[in-house]
C-alpha cells in the first residue's frame, strides 16, 4: 500500500490542462465589436468620395472594390455580434482595400486630368484596412502590414496617377496613417497579450485545484483502508480473541481471509492512477470541492452505486459542472434554488446542475461565447457524455451531464 500522500511534485500522471483562452476570447469579442462599428462609420467617407471622384476614374473599380468593402463590412459586423469567425473579415478587409491600392494605376481614366492635390478616394480605407490586420494575423504580420499600406500609399501619392503630390506632403499623410493605425494596433497587441496571461495563470490555478483533488482522492483512500482496518481487521482479531470452538475459530479464519482480501484489492488499486477513479470518491471529493467554493450551492448525492469512471472524463464532467456553476452565480444572482445533484446506477454517470433564475434563449447566446460552446458542449462531446440543456425565459436552468457505460 502507499506508504505516504505524494507530493505535488511526484504527480506524473497528472493530465495537461491547455490555457483556454476565456480571457482573450472575450478581449476580442469586445475589440471585434468597436472595429465592426467604426469601420462602417468610417467607410461613409470612403464611399461618398469615391462617388465625388468618378470623373477622374473608371467607374466600374470603384463599384467593385465598394462592393467587396460593403461584403466584407456587413460580414464583420454579423460576426462580431452573432456568428464569430472573425478573422475571416478583417482579412477580407485588408485584401480588398490592398487590393484596390495595388491597382490604382488601372483605376484612373486620365492622369492630366487629376486635379492639384488631389486624394484618391481609398485613402479614407488605408487606416482601418491596415488595422483590420492587428485582428487578422500574428503580430509579425500585423505589424508588416502596418508599414506596408503606409508606403503604397506613399509611393501612389508622389507618383502621376495619385496627383504627382510633394514627397513631403505625401510623407506626412503616410505617416498619419502609421501611426493612427499603429498606435492603435499596439494597445490591442498588449490588450491580448496581457489577456492571454490571465488565460495562462487561470490554467495555472487550474491545475493546482486538480493537484488538490488529487490529494483529496488520496485522503478519502486513506479513510476508506482505516474503515477496513477498524471493521474488518479488529473485528476479525476480537473474533479470534473471543473464539472457544472449532466453529468459533473457523468463523474467525473467515473473516481474517476476508479482511486480507479487502486489503490487497485496496493496495492494488492505486488512488492516483489516470485511467480510472471510483464514482463514489468522485463524489465525495466533487462534493466537497463545490462546496468549500460556494455556499450558495446544496450539492446531492442521490446514488452510491460504486462503478469506475475513465480519468478524463471524470475530470471533464467536472469543469463542465462548475463552468455551469459558475454561469448560474453570474447570470441568476437572485436564484432562490441552486443544486447539484450527482447519482449513479450500473451502467451511467449523472450530473444534474439547476437553478430557478431568469433563464434564457439558447438562440440568443452568441456563437463565439466560449463558456458554454468550448467548456461545456465540446468539451463532453469529445469525451462521449452527453450534455442537455433546458432553459427558457421565466423557467430556470437545468444541465445534465450523463455518461453512458457500456
Amino acid at each position: 500500500m502507499s506508504q505516504g500522500c505524494p507530493s505535488l511534485l511526484k504527480m506524473r500522471n497528472l493530465p495537461k490542462l491547455d490555457s483556454v483562452p476565456y480571457a482573450a476570447g472575450r478581449i476580442d469579442e469586445l475589440l471585434a465589436k468597436i472595429f465592426s462599428v467604426s469601420a462602417i462609420v468610417l467607410s461613409i467617407d470612403v464611399f461618398r468620395n469615391g462617388l465625388s471622384q468618378l470623373q477622374y476614374i473608371n467607374p466600374i473599380w470603384l463599384y467593385v472594390y465598394s462592393a467587396a468593402l460593403m461584403v466584407s463590412l456587413i460580414g464583420a459586423l454579423a460576426s462580431a455580434f452573432w456568428f464569430g469567425h472573425m478573422k475571416i473579415w478583417y482579412r477580407a478587409i485588408v485584401f480588398s482595400t490592398l487590393a484596390a491600392m495595388v491597382t490604382w494605376p488601372f483605376q484612373v481614366a486620365e492622369t492630366f486630368a487629376l486635379p492639384m492635390h488631389f486624394k484618391p478616394y481609398i485613402w479614407w480605407a488605408v487606416g482601418f484596412a491596415a488595422l483590420a490586420a492587428a485582428g487578422a494575423f500574428k503580430n509579425r504580420t500585423a505589424i508588416a502590414f502596418l508599414v506596408l499600406m503606409p508606403a503604397i500609399w506613399l509611393l501612389i501619392l508622389t507618383s502621376e496617377y495619385g496627383g504627382a503630390e510633394s514627397f513631403n506632403r505625401a510623407l506626412e499623410d503616410a505617416l498619419y496613417s502609421f501611426f493612427f493605425s499603429g498606435s492603435i494596433a499596439v494597445l490591442v497587441m498588449f490588450l491580448r497579450h496581457r489577456a492571454a496571461e490571465v488565460d495562462s495563470q487561470y490554467a495555472a490555478l487550474a491545475r493546482t485545484r486538480l493537484e488538490r483533488a488529487f490529494l483529496d482522492v488520496v485522503e478519502l483512500e486513506r479513510t476508506k483502508v482505516n474503515s477496513i482496518v477498524h471493521d474488518s481487521v479488529i473485528a476479525a482479531l476480537d473474533s479470534a480473541a473471543e473464539a472457544n470452538s472449532e466453529e468459533q475459530r473457523l468463523e474467525a479464519a473467515n473473516l481474517a481471509s476476508e479482511a486480507i482480501g479487502r486489503l490487497e484489492r485496496e493496495s492494488d488499486r492505486d488512488p492516483m492512477a489516470r485511467n480510472q477513479i471510483s464514482s463514489q470518491v468522485y463524489f465525495e471529493s466533487l462534493k466537497a470541492s463545490i462546496e468549500r467554493r460556494s455556499k450558495f450551492v446544496l450539492v446531492k448525492v442521490k446514488s452510491r452505486v460504486d462503478v469506475a469512471i475513465p480519468f478524463e472524463i471524470a475530470v471533464g464532467m467536472a469543469e463542465a459542472t462548475f463552468q455551469a456553476i459558475v454561469n448560474s452565480l453570474e447570470h441568476a444572482p437572485k436564484a432562490t434554488i441552486r443544486e447539484v445533484v450527482m447519482s449513479s446506477t450500473r451502467n451511467s454517470i449523472k450530473m444534474v446542475v439547476l437553478d430557478d433564475g431568469p433563464g434564457f434563449r439558447m438562440s440568443t447566446i452568441p456563437r463565439n461565447r466560449l463558456g458554454i460552446r468550448i467548456a461545456i458542449f465540446e468539451r463532453l462531446q469529445s469525451l462521449g457524455v452527453k450534455a442537455k440543456l433546458k432553459t427558457a425565459p421565466g423557467e430556470g436552468t437545468t444541465w445534465v451531464f450523463e455518461l453512458v457505460i457500456s
